[in-house]
């Protein structure tokens, strides 16, 4: 078995929520990110035995669609994963749901998720230096929890919040990321 840290995080929120969650797990890791556009998502094995933790930021409610994009290009052979949904105290409204349908449409099987808060990636007042230490115990022990359900092999159904009819993108922003002088990532987000 291996686990898979699966997330897209352009500010850095998003994956330390996931390096948490993951913190707990003593096995193989393998790192997936998104972001990362040099990377080739249909390289990787992902296998049934497989545990996934796939989080994505919540935009306006909404997964980046860039996320849903780099996420289709996955495989997940039915292997577990763990939906995560990271957002900046506002609402996370449609972002879990859409990552649920999202992650079907390419073979993971859901055993739980989970929304946690991180600083706003853009209006930094809000959500200031979260996850804090009191997000950390919490999510360790929604970690905990999740082994011990996939220990237990409980097939018990996970539900997300969410309409399935999502909430409308109304105005496309770019947002250029420079990681250093000689890279960049420009990144297509929709505001309502």
């Amino acid at each position: 078995m291996k686990l898979f840290e699966i997330y897209f995080s352009p500010t850095g929120g998003t994956k330390k929520v996931v390096k948490i969650i993951s913190n707990s797990w003593n096995c193989e890791k393998t790192e997936i990110d998104l972001c990362d556009r040099a990377v080739d998502l249909t390289s990787y094995e992902i296998n049934r035995d497989d545990i996934c933790i796939v989080a994505v930021p919540a935009f306006g409610g909404r997964m980046p669609a860039v996320a849903v994009d780099r996420i289709k290009k996955l495989k997940g052979n039915n292997s577990n994963a763990i939906l995560v949904a990271v957002y900046g105290n506002r609402e996370y409204d449609d972002t879990l749901i859409e990552l649920e349908d999202t992650l079907k449409q390419v073979q993971f099987h859901f055993v739980a998720a989970v929304a946690a808060i991180a600083e706003h990636s853009i209006m930094h007042q809000y959500a200031t230096g979260r996850p804090n230490e009191d997000d950390e115990r919490q999510l360790m022990t929604f970690s905990s929890e999740i082994k011990a359900k996939l220990a237990s092999r409980s097939n018990q159904e996970v539900i997300v919040p969410g309409r399935k009819i999502y909430r409308k993108y109304l105005i496309k922003v770019w947002i250029i990321i420079f990681y250093d002088k000689y890279h960049t990532f420009s990144l297509p987000i929709n505001i309502l």
